[in-house]
């Protein structure tokens, strides 16, 4: 028994065109949110980025458009702070 987990079976290469398709990505200003986000707008879906600060999720949007070349990405503002008070 290895000590690594098995090479993945599905990558990035193996997402089907995505037109016409919506997705939302919470917490895609950074990390693997973000990263998910790149890939789906990549392969032609419309992705709403849903975040707490506008200001981070605009640079993440420019960011997204920069490296895909795509601009079908917008901003939800989403925070679940207040339902823990």
């Amino acid at each position: 028994m290895g000590l690594f987990p098995p090479t993945p079976k599905y990558t990035f290469e193996n997402i089907p065109d995505l037109t016409g398709k919506v997705a939302i990505v919470t917490g895609a200003n950074t990390g693997i949110g973000k990263v998910t986000a790149r890939e789906l707008l990549k392969n032609g879906a419309k992705v709403y980025i849903a975040c707490r600060n506008e200001e981070k999720a605009n640079k993440a949007m420019d960011d997204l458009k920069a490296a895909t070349g795509k601009t079908d990405v917008q901003y939800i503002f989403c925070s679940c702070a207040s339902i823990y008070r």
